[in-house]
């Protein structure tokens, strides 16, 4: 989830509030032309009538307000209520031609926007975006691999601002990224960039993902998101591990960050998924944002970077404000074993 969406703005973009709600009108005197056609209109009274002790029926009489009766105190007034929200989470893609047309979809979509969701697993991204932001995203990969589309490719995700209308998006199920001095203590050395490093994570919302013994990490849950929502029955139970046994440490945005890798199911989908796009769009090249001596590009890109890059990007390719997927993700496994995939059908 990536951080900060931008969701479309809202239908009511007004900044004035309402005006307050009108008083009641005061109640008709008891001689007044209303109070009479109140009284003999049928359906002034749906009291019934009663029969008295003579035997001869009378109709019930409703009291009616005295004729100097003061007008009803004026309703506070409430809360603004809200513009109706469409239910949709997303919207269309100006695609040139037919936007029911692969050929034309084809030649539109030229990116592959990858998310890490912050939320730990599938289920509870899914929950996050979807039910309480309102966002969206075309696939969402959970930690045992499963992937989960949530969206038909023709159609414009929420998820990356600028990008969606030319991209398709997926949210990685891992905690994130988070700054160093988090977790750094005075028995830890200073953090070289793009190497492992062994941080103290009790700190910070990775404790709560990750535990450790002998060999390494592995995942664990916090109590609160239950078993996790897995496909795989009972996936915490084999100890699954990061790809890398300990925490990322590199530089995203020009902040230092810590991060565990996602797991050898995770890379082994994504490779999959991102050759089948590469061979289904043509448009988008199996790479990555790279700087002069082919390294991946560790910020946002500029305007003209951003518009002629037709391939894989990170979210904080897309915007400033953005960290995922984080500098633990590996661009070469994913896009080496794509191209090899796709070479091999």
């Amino acid at each position: 989830m990536t951080g900060d969406y931008s969701p479309p703005p809202s239908c009511s973009s007004s900044s004035s509030p309402p005006a307050p709600p009108r008083p009641d009108p005061p109640p008709p005197a008891a001689n007044s032309p209303a109070a009479a056609t109140r009284s003999s209109s049928p359906a002034a009274s749906s009291t019934p009538a009663r029969r008295s002790s003579s035997g001869s029926t009378r109709a019930a009489t409703t009291p009616t307000a005295p004729t100097n009766a003061s007008p009803a105190p004026a309703r506070p007034p409430g809360r603004p209520i809200p513009a109706p929200r469409t239910p949709n989470r997303y919207s269309s893609r100006n695609t040139p031609g037919d936007p029911n047309s692969l050929t034309d979809l084809q030649r539109h979509i030229d990116q592959f926007v990858i998310h890490y969701d912050a939320a730990g697993t599938s289920r509870q991204c899914f929950k996050i975006l979807h039910d309480l932001r309102g966002l969206s995203s075309h696939f969402l990969l959970d930690l045992d691999g499963t992937i989960y589309q949530t969206l038909d490719l023709k159609e414009k995700a929420w998820h990356a601002t600028i990008a969606n209308d030319r991209s398709i998006g997926i949210e990685i199920a891992n905690i994130g990224a988070y700054p160093l001095d988090a977790f750094a203590t005075d028995a830890i050395p200073a953090p070289d960039p793009h190497h492992i490093t062994t941080p103290q994570i009790e700190s910070s919302p990775l404790a709560g993902f990750y535990a450790r013994d002998k060999s390494g990490y592995f995942l664990t849950l916090p109590g609160w998101l239950g078993d996790g929502g897995y496909r795989t029955p009972d996936y915490l139970l084999t100890y699954p591990r990061p790809s890398r046994p300990l925490p990322i440490t590199g530089t995203i945005q020009g902040q230092t960050l810590t991060q565990f890798d996602l797991t050898d199911a995770q890379y082994d989908s994504l490779i999959r998924l991102t050759a089948t796009l590469c061979t289904v769009f043509p448009e988008l090249r199996c790479d990555y944002p790279r700087d002069a001596a082919g390294r991946p590009i560790d910020h946002a890109l500029t305007p003209d970077q951003f518009a002629h890059h037709h391939g894989l990007l990170g979210h904080y390719h897309v915007q400033q404000n953005k960290l995922d997927p984080g500098p633990a993700f590996d661009w070469e496994r994913v896009v080496v074993g794509a191209r090899r995939l796709r070479a091999s059908r």
